[in-house]
Parts: C-alpha cells; structure tokens; sequence
C-alpha cells in the first residue's frame, strides 16, 4: 500500500516510525497470493508476519482507528487471511481438519473482534448486527448443552429463515461494498494516469484519504467473508464431529472384534465408507458454495 504522505517538518523518529509497516505490508501482499496456490506456506508466512507485527509494537489495545496509520491498516487482516489458510490446508483425519477448522474459527473471530473495537466496523451497523446475532446464538447454544463433548462453541442456532435472510443481506453489502471498492481503485488508477500530486484532489480525495478508504473497504470486504466462512465452518463441524464418531465406533468394533475375521473386515469397510462419503460430501457441498460464490460475482 502507499506510503503516507508526510510533510517537509516531519521529524526522524516519525518517519523511522512509519517506514515498517509498508515492508510488512508487501510480506501480507505476498502471503495472501499463497493462501489458495499453497496453503501450508501461507499459513507459515502469515504466523511469522503476526510475531513480526506484534514485535514492532504498531498495534495497541488503547488503539483507536485514528491512530492507526494508513499503511498499517491493511496489517489488520492478518488473522482473516491466516484463517482462510488453515481452511484451504489439506488432511489426511477429520481429527487434523477439527484441529484447523477450529483455529479458524478463533482467527475469524479475533478479526471482526478487533474490527469492531477500532471502530472500523461503526457505520457497518448491518455486519455489527449479524455478527452479534452470532455470538448470542452460540453463547445461548452453549448455555444449552450440558456437555463438553465437542471442546467448542456449538453451532450457530438460528432458523432456516434466519439464515437465509442474512446471507441476503450480506450478498447484497458484499455486492455493494465491492462495487465502493472498484470505484476507488478505478479513482487510484486515473490519479496515476494524471500523475497528481499527493495533496491534490480528485473527486473529493487526496492521496492519503484515497488510500485509507481503499484500505478500510479492503478490511470490511474481508469482515463479510469472515462472517460467511463461520457459518460454513459450523456446518463443516457437524460434518466433521459425524465423522469423528464414526471412527470411534469403528476403533470400539475392532478392539471387541480383536481386528480379525471376514465380519471385522466388512464391518471395516462399512465404517470406513460411510466416514469418507460424509466428508466427501462436504468437500463437494464446499466447493459448490466457492463456485457459487465466484458465479455471482461474475454475473452481477
């Protein structure tokens, strides 16, 4: 992202201050282009970022978004692109895909958390809503269920109308935040074309308020696909716990079994197939929604 423009009195410290953040910047840039192609190196440089990040101290919990630096802005995402790292990373056990669907979980969590407490999220009352309505569900869930079994917040409690309502709702702010966002990269590209200086303006931006808008509809983009992935990974978890316990059953048969005879293998077979059927249904029902997701885009 663009360095910010900073006056001719600008002092030595100030400047040594806010030259980080863009070299940290372009390591996020090269991380996020390796979330899809390869996973486990993104997940790798994404933690490594998040410990460097958190070394130079350019975030605090007294922060307010006034006080975070355009070219830090975009360092907000970390954990919204870590978290889709973790979901795009490959298993070999439903066990190892709970494990990173549920540090997924957390990331996307943490994100909008942190969102909201700088006040990116303030004017984004729909996206606050939707997000609390989560967190209440989950909350109300949790005092519900007596057990423990799951380790986890249990799924999102909301009816078949209530879900769909909000995933219209969202589609429709995604559709219309997409569109800010083109707008003012399209606005970024004629001031290169132009060859303006950073103080003057186009279209009511100068350099630096163009680029801290671009940054925060970047960071309400992402906020919009958390909110979505949580709902797919609840329902992932279903999937996975069925899985989970299908195992157990099949681990319980065996031992009782002692693991020999032509009946242990059938009912090997059985279990295993009906396991790997469940997770291959949700892997197909998952790349169905991605391919969803990328058809309406491309038709609207």
């Amino acid at each position: 992202m663009a360095e910010t423009a900073t006056s001719n009195n600008t002092n030595t410290e100030h400047k040594s201050s806010t030259q980080q953040p863009p070299s940290l910047s372009q390591s996020l840039t090269n991380a996020i282009k390796l979330v899809e192609s390869s996973p486990s190196d993104a997940t790798e440089a994404l933690i490594a970022l998040q410990t460097n990040v958190a070394n130079a101290s350019i975030f605090s919990t007294s922060d307010t978004l006034q006080d975070v630096s355009t070219s830090a802005l975009t360092l907000l995402s970390i954990e919204h692109h870590l978290g889709m790292s973790y979901l795009n990373a490959s298993t070999t056990s439903s066990v190892t895909r709970k494990k990173k669907v549920l540090r997924a979980l957390e990331l996307f969590h943490y994100y909008l958390r942190q969102l909201e407490q700088l006040g990116v999220l303030e004017d984004e009352k729909t996206v606050l809503k939707e997000y609390h309505d989560i967190l209440d569900s989950e909350e109300d869930n949790d005092d519900n269920d007596s057990s423990n079994n799951h380790n986890r917040k249990k799924g999102i409690m909301m009816t078949g109308a209530q879900i769909r309502e909000s995933k219209i709702q969202r589609f429709r702010l995604k559709k219309q935040t997409n569109e800010e966002l083109q707008h003012l990269q399209a606005l970024q590209d004629r001031r290169n074309r132009l060859g303006l200086d950073d103080g003057e303006d186009l279209d009511g931006y100068d350099d630096e308020s163009l680029q801290r808008n671009l940054a925060l509809k970047v960071l309400k983009c992402c906020a919009l696909e958390s909110l979505e992935e949580i709902y797919s990974c609840n329902k992932e978890m279903e999937m996975i716990d069925m899985a989970i316990e299908m195992e157990k059953r099949r681990e319980e048969m065996e031992r009782h079994r002692g693991g020999t005879g032509v009946a242990d293998g059938k009912v090997r077979i059985t279990l295993f197939t009906a396991q790997h059927v469940l997770i291959y249904f949700f892997m197909v029902c998952r790349i169905i929604i991605w391919f969803g997701r990328g058809l309406k885009q491309t038709i609207f």
